[in-house]
């Protein structure tokens, strides 16, 4: 019997072997004979049946046989340590852990694949132990998952990898217990999560399953004197990345606790934040690292202790996260999930009319009520399918208070959407700059630079200083040069009307960028806009208004004197074009310009010249005009007897009142008519009045 389990375990590693396409074992055949050498028999005879947990320094005892047939020469820090390297090199090929891979990587692998092997039958043979073991999904449980695909990318990364094996070996050959803190997280994460699939609650398992079992891989990538604890989560990003794991990424490497500072996350999110608060490590009465399982309340009261530079407003941030975790706490105990890790599910809390409740269980009800709705909805934006209905159902609606209810959702929630329903979120808004209500467009506009603006999370972590520029990072600046594009060129099947609805929303645009963007991305943002303005003669009249409706609006802060100067051509260029939208546009700019300008500086003169070479047939043009030169500190008298010695009200009430009148002169109208009350001009007060009404 006991050869009968020899010659199968032989034959398994052999298939192993195999499949790894080592050069030392071309063939099954050569794999079996490999493993007749008699020390290996001899160790594996004394070692099956598996009875208890194998240690990975003893498994390459059993190999060493083997090993010193395959060669005599060894690594320069043993065996064990370099494999670990080794795996920490295939993870993490750029950051130069093993310098002598190629050299040993034959006999690693053969080494890991035996390990891998051996660690199979012993989780087949012993019971559970949350500290060392991972119970991973299978394949029927994850299949119906929204995040199968991905998942199955992990778990094939899992044994390509050797990914258990190099956190087993971590064990022993670093004073770190990586291992027990991701398997204790990955235990307490899937229990809830079982929990609250099995109360109904909608829950990705595979989502959170991967997500939990890979949230701190990024620790193997950190390099000797790189800061762990800030690092490891660009790492974890960078590995989930690299194999196409995109929304495991989102959840895993946003785990920190300050993550919770968002308003909203989804429930994996909470649920893989909840489970790192409660694994924390900790000293054994010998001063060696242990991983505990606290209750939500201790492990507070630990982190806090161990915090950097903890001041009363740190303090306070942190019970404020600490807090949303109770409260995510109480709901699942209401719905009698096992967070005690009893191995028993509690019994749901009894439901109770609101009429008969004290006002502290109406407090607590309300709480619990907004827990359930957030990640009632959360679930719906951040699975792709249902975000996608969302998207057709505000597309399809007839009401124009439920499509602002639509907007006022992506609003508060867009931060969390990922990539792709980022894209589809702004490609719809782009669609309501041609609604027909204008608020809707307003809205949407601003929504659309807002989004750019704020396309990756709030909350950035700290990246190696000699990481590379990220191609993700790249995303804002794209979509921004393509929807400037599209805003200020309209696509010719648009109507006139539309075309100037479109064209509006740009300068709505531009200021929700500023608003929102981080500093630093301004200046990139702003380069995209402005080098619209390069060529004022290749510049169609329409698109030309565009442009200087929209510079018109942008705080001089965030551009310099050449900047200025280029402005200041272009809006000259149109200021004698006789078009009168144009020219009205063009002295607004100059007049606003002015306002950051001293008397003094030599581009006020230069603005004042353009204006008085501006002809004065029209009434609003001469207002402009005498506005601009009286900053200027040059008196016009003409102007100013045209304005405040005839009686102009009448005419620019008619102005007013035509239709095709251009609405940014009847700005300047409105302007005028106020002006002339200032002024002292009373006559026409009571008529203006009933005019502006």
């Amino acid at each position: 019997m006991h050869d009968k389990l020899i010659r199968q375990f032989n034959g398994e590693i052999a298939d192993a072997l195999l499949s790894r396409h080592l050069t030392s074992v071309p063939s099954r055949k050569a794999a079996l004979a490999l493993l007749k050498e008699p020390a290996w028999l001899e160790g594996l005879t004394a070692l099956l049946p598996i009875r208890q947990r194998l240690c990975c320094t003893q498994v390459l005892e059993l190999c060493a046989p083997i090993l010193e047939r395959l060669g005599e020469d060894a690594p320069q820090e043993g065996w064990p340590l370099f494999c670990y390297r080794y795996i920490c090199h295939l993870m993490f090929p750029q950051n130069g852990f093993a310098p002598q891979a190629e050299q040993f990587a034959d006999r690693a692998n053969l080494y890991l694949t035996i390990l891998q092997v051996l660690l199979d039958h012993e989780r087949a043979a012993l019971p559970f132990d949350p500290a060392l073991d991972f119970q991973l999904l299978t394949e029927e449980e994850y299949a119906s998952c929204d995040s199968a695909k991905e998942y199955r990318r992990l778990m094939h990364a899992w044994r390509e990898e050797y990914l258990y094996e190099l956190m087993r070996l971590g064990l022993e050959v670093t004073p770190f217990k990586t291992l027990s803190h991701i398997a204790g997280v990955h235990y307490i994460a899937m229990t809830a999560a079982r929990g609250l699939a099995a109360a109904g609650v909608e829950v990705d398992l595979a989502l959170i399953s991967g997500a939990a079992a890979s949230h701190d891989f990024g620790k193997f990538g950190c390099r000797p004197g790189e800061r762990v604890p800030y690092l490891h989560y660009y790492y974890t990003d960078q590995w989930l990345l690299g194999r196409k794991m995109e929304g495991i990424s989102h959840i895993a490497s946003n785990h920190s606790t300050w993550d919770l500072e968002l308003e909203s996350l989804s429930v994996e999110s909470l649920l893989l934040i909840y489970a790192d608060f409660r694994s924390k490590e900790s000293r054994d009465a010998q001063g060696r690292e242990i991983t505990v399982l606290y209750p939500l309340d201790q492990s507070f009261q630990v982190i806090l202790s161990k915090l950097d530079n903890v001041d009363r407003k740190k303090r306070r941030r942190y019970e404020f996260v600490y807090g949303k975790l109770h409260d995510f706490e109480d709901y699942m105990r209401s719905l009698g999930v096992d967070v005690d890790l009893t191995g028993h599910p509690g019994t749901p809390a009894p439901h109770k009319d609101p009429a008969l409740m004290g006002p502290e269980e109406t407090l607590d009800s309300l709480i619990l009520l907004s827990v359930e709705h957030n990640l009632r909805l959360m679930h719906m934006l951040s699975n792709e399918r249902k975000f996608g209905n969302i998207i057709e159902a505000a597309r399809s609606t007839k009401s124009w208070q439920q499509l602002r209810a639509y907007l006022n959702v992506f609003e508060e929630y867009f931060t969390y959407l990922s990539v792709r329903q980022k894209t589809q979120a702004l490609s719809f808004l782009y669609e309501l700059l041609v609604h027909r209500e204008g608020d809707i467009r307003r809205q949407a506009g601003g929504l659309i630079g807002q989004l750019i603006a704020r396309f990756h999370l709030v909350y950035r972590k700290e990246i190696p200083a000699d990481a590379e520029n990220d191609p993700a990072e790249e995303v804002p600046f794209t979509l921004w040069s393509q929807y400037l594009d599209m805003i200020i060129f309209p696509d010719h099947k648009t109507t006139p009307q539309q075309r100037s609805h479109i064209s509006y929303t740009l300068k709505l645009v531009v200021g929700s960028m500023l608003e929102h963007a981080r500093p630093g991305d301004v200046p990139r943002f702003l380069g995209a806009l402005l080098k619209y303005y390069d060529n004022p003669q290749n510049t169609s009249s329409d698109t030309a208004f565009t442009l200087l409706d929209a510079i018109r609006y942008l705080p001089p802060r965030y551009y310099g004197e050449e900047v200025r100067d280029r402005l200041i051509d272009f809006a000259a260029y149109f200021a004698s074009s006789g078009e009168l939208r144009l020219v009205t546009a063009a002295l607004e700019f100059l007049r606003e310009t002015e306002r950051s300008l001293p008397r003094s500086h030599p581009q006020m003169e230069r603005i004042a010249r353009i204006a008085r070479a501006v002809p004065s047939d029209h009434l609003t043009t001469i207002f402009l005009k005498c506005k601009i030169l009286r900053r200027a500190g040059q008196e016009d008298a003409a102007l100013e007897q045209t304005l405040y010695h005839m009686d102009i009200t009448s005419e620019v009430f008619l102005d007013n009142l035509k239709i095709a009148t251009p609405w940014i002169v009847k700005v300047a109208g409105v302007e005028l008519l106020r002006d002339q009350v200032e002024h002292g001009l009373k006559t026409h007060t009571l008529h203006i009045a009933t005019h502006f009404s």
